[in-house]
């Protein structure tokens, strides 16, 4: 028998409560004239500095709770696309009004009457200086402004090159693509409306053309596989109607999320076998298949809309079943009966207006990660469902909701990085890049023109081995140690497919059996051919071993990035701070040695928020710094007699200050002052514990060695703490501390405050799941301090190499093998020339 591999599942559900209590409330300017306030003296923002803005309304939002685009200072290609949050006292009856002006000038743009926080302006923006404003009334009948937040564009946005509306655009473009010169929604939808169905067939191609491109030796191993799967969904029963079934989904226990978890399964897994199915059923005219197709499609859209799979009790299997609904109806448009057509498109408009209904929660939280999803499946969903008669609105909904895309498409990351969790960056390229196949052969734009979707690959090949087996750095999930395995065959293909950057063909091909043997395909990898039929990019080995992201706050740093069994080093401070799939562990590392994990940021994922899960987010789970007994980061009640869960929250959070490549040395610097901090209990704003809270990482790889460096500052005296975590048992004795995993090891070595070391299997909550034991180290400073500077010396498999370190206060002076000093102070660091 044939199984069906299926993704796992995200089963965050986040608590609206719990991500408003902790924050500040707005502090709102003074009741003025909203004319007068827009009037007030502007400021440069073409400066060499930038000064700092001070605080209004929104900037006192909960960064989570914020989408400030564009940011105070920004430089820009081309004019933005603006959004800002949404305003807690907003009277309901009022609008927003938005203002742009030259610096030093006057109003260029002005709008008002805008319902939502966002906003695409209906006029281009020549090259200068700009500021811009947003104005409301709240409910006390007063007006309330924002600052002025500066921004430039560059003379370069003196340009004509936008977003193609084709689906033959190459990804290859050299201009400077940014999202805001995609189409807007109305010309999307004009474009999509006057397509011919099936739209799932590019325009031009047929599903002849097709065919013959996909039994090409390069595109023969992934049709196979979709064919083998396709006749074993012949051999599978129609799934029943869980309605009625006894089971209970939810998110209240492990039952209940287990109950859950089966059921979106049974309906991904039912959407797969209906692509399955109907793809090969037209590619090979197997009648057959086509009916078996058709008749799981009018299955689904039995199910009723408001039971078991509906948004509010299973966002997920709700928008599985409206999605393959939609698919269904494209392909089958001219073998299904007037009744049957109605039928499917009744059923998949109540499921949508569903979740449209809840997209609206993306006002107000605008990194609600399953909104994000859901909205990526509601677009693609419109595309083929618009023109339908049973669905009159769906033209003007899918113009609405692409617009409302278009700012979620970089909001984990611009570059190409995924901030929140390494294991959920796998997860979000599983959705991300069929979805841009889909729109580019439903519609003709292509979204891999913009950077973060072309350069989307890089963080994986950064973070997750090829072809190897191995648990994730950071974030939820990071037991999961077979992502690459699992999921580059289909999603890593079609990445390349669409990236043409030669490293992703390599990534993908590093393990034989992608190509040969695939264990997974996606049937969007082959209707792609239909928009671009030219063979994968021929693969080329990355040269760059150290991969740095300065906006999500990620950093990898190998000895040699090409091999499976590679020895790294990996570091976080990150903006995103400790919310959502994100743990309270900023200016955490995490290291591997001949592809073995040897310290580790400890806990599992039995659930989401289970309370294991919960209890594992905290610092003293990480490899990272904390104090008096595990205090650590977004503690959730400042003053509490011992650590707290952490609080889910953005602005606990840290930055990358320093992250550059200079010989055989990588260097990194993060910035946690932020993230050392907790909730009032009463008053629900943050109270700073630490003053400052700073390390550096130096891996000096022609040695095998890494330098950790500490400083930490309080206004009260901490008995500081080293947190190291590994999959076993630490050996120490008075000499040094091992951390062993196999045939790897790596020794640490401590030059600061005396300290002791202390080490436990023992959880603060035992984990929902038969898991493996971890260990837990700590080294504890025996004199409580103000300040706190520390270096840790990792040496990769406890060679003996010659190290001198010497301490003069903060300042720390490394020289290793007898080479050129390295040095750090406080938030300095010195490499060799």
């Amino acid at each position: 028998m044939l199984a069906v591999r299926l993704i796992p599942l995200s089963c965050c559900v986040f608590a609206a409560a719990l991500s408003l209590t902790a924050c500040q409330q707005p502090r709102q300017h003074p009741t003025a004239d909203i004319e007068e306030q827009l009037r007030r003296e502007p400021s440069s923002a073409g400066t060499a500095t930038c000064t700092t803005l001070p605080a209004d309304w929104l900037s006192n939002m909960p960064t989570h709770q914020r989408l400030i685009e564009p940011d105070d200072c920004s430089v820009l290609s081309s004019t933005p696309l603006f959004s800002w949050a949404e305003a807690r006292d907003r009277l309901s009856s009022s609008t927003y009004g938005l203002s742009v002006r030259r610096a030093g000038g006057g109003i260029v743009y002005s709008l008002a009457g805008i319902a939502e926080p966002r906003l695409r302006l209906a006029q281009q923006l020549g090259a200068g200086d700009y500021e811009w404003a947003v104005n409301y009334i709240n409910t006390k009948g007063a007006p309330v402004t924002t600052s002025w937040r500066r921004f430039t564009i560059a003379a370069a946005a003196a340009r004509t090159s936008m977003a193609t509306l084709s689906a033959t655009a190459s990804s290859e473009t050299t201009a400077a693509i940014t999202i805001a010169d995609m189409p807007d929604g109305t010309t999307v939808a004009t474009q999509v409306a006057s397509r011919a169905r099936p739209r799932m067939l590019a325009s031009g191609s047929s599903f002849a053309s097709l065919r013959s491109t996909a039994l090409l030796a390069e595109n023969l191993p992934a049709l196979a596989l979709i064919r083998a799967r396709a006749n074993w969904a012949l051999t599978q029963a129609v799934p029943a109607n869980p309605d009625g079934s006894g089971s209970t989904v939810g998110t209240a226990n492990l039952a209940q999320v287990q109950a859950t978890r089966n059921l979106v399964q049974i309906t991904r897994g039912e959407r797969f076998n209906i692509e399955n199915l109907a793809l090969v059923g037209r590619l090979d005219g197997n009648t057959t298949m086509l009916a078996q197709a058709k008749a799981r499609v009018l299955n689904l859209a039995g199910w009723s809309p408001t039971g078991q799979t509906s948004e509010t009790n299973s966002d997920q299997s709700n928008r599985e079943i409206y999605l393959v609904l939609a698919e269904g109806l494209d392909l089958f448009w001219n073998d299904l009966t007037t009744t049957e057509r109605s039928r499917i498109v009744v059923a998949l408009r109540a499921r949508v207006l569903q979740t449209t209904a809840s997209l609206q929660q993306l006002n107000k939280e605008p990194f609600d990660s399953h909104g994000q999803t859901n909205l990526r499946y509601v677009t693609q969903t419109l595309m083929l469902v618009t023109g339908a008669p049973e669905f009159p609105e769906a033209s003007s909904m899918l113009a609405r909701y692409w617009d409302l895309s278009l700012y979620n498409l970089e909001i984990w990351g611009a570059d190409g990085s995924f901030g929140n969790g390494i294991a959920y960056a796998w997860y979000n390229f599983t959705g991300t890049v069929p979805y841009a196949a889909a729109v580019r052969v439903i519609s003709g734009v292509n979204l891999y023109q913009l950077p973060a979707f072309k350069r989307a690959g890089e963080q994986l090949m950064a973070f997750s081995a090829p072809a190897w087996l191995q648990p994730s750095a950071f974030g939820d999930e990071m037991e999961t140690r077979d992502l690459y395995n699992v999921y580059s065959p289909a999603y890593m293909r079609m990445h390349a497919r669409q990236s043409r950057d030669p490293r992703d063909s390599w990534y993908l091909q590093a393990r034989a059996a992608n190509m040969s043997k695939p264990d997974d395909a996606s049937v969007w990898d082959l209707l792609l051919l239909g928009a671009d039929a030219r063979a994968l990019p021929a693969p080329v080995a990355p040269t760059a071993n150290d991969w740095f992201s300065t906006d999500t706050g990620l950093a990898a740093m190998h000895t040699d990035i090409k091999r499976s069994d590679r020895t790294s080093v990996f570091f976080r401070s990150s903006r995103f701070g400790a919310y959502n799939h994100s743990h309270a562990d900023q200016n955490s590392v995490a290291y591997v040695s001949q592809g073995l994990p040897l310290l580790i940021n400890a806990g599992y994922y039995p659930y989401y928020n289970s309370p294991h899960h919960k209890s594992t987010r905290a610092t003293r789970y990480a490899n990272a710094l904390t104090y008096d007994g595990g205090f650590g980061q977004s503690e959730s009640s400042a003053g509490a007699a011992k650590p707290t869960d952490p609080f889910h929250s953005m602005d606990s959070s840290g930055s990358l200050t320093l992250a550059k490549t200079q010989g055989s040395y990588a260097a990194v610097t993060g910035d946690a002052t932020l993230a050392y901090r907790g909730v009032h209990p009463v008053y629900g704003t943050w109270v700073p514990a630490l003053t400052n809270a700073v390390r550096s990482v130096v891996v000096d790889k022609a040695n095998g060695v890494t330098l950790v460096y500490d400083w930490a500052t309080s206004a009260t005296a901490r008995q500081w703490e080293l947190n190291f975590h590994s999959p076993n048992a630490f050996v120490a004795d008075a000499a040094n501390v091992r951390a062993v995993n196999g045939a790897a090891s790596v020794c640490l070595d401590r030059y600061g405050p005396t300290t002791s070391f202390t080490q436990t299997t023992a959880w603060d909550v035992a984990p929902e799941t038969t898991q493996p034991a971890q260990s837990h180290g700590r080294f504890t400073a025996l004199a409580r301090t103000a300040e706190f500077a520390h270096l840790t010396v990792l040496r990769d498999s406890c060679r003996n190499v010659p190290v001198q370190v010497q301490r003069a206060g903060t300042q720390v002076v490394v020289s290793v093998s007898g080479g050129k000093a390295i040095q750090f102070d406080k938030r300095a660091v010195t490499l060799p020339q």
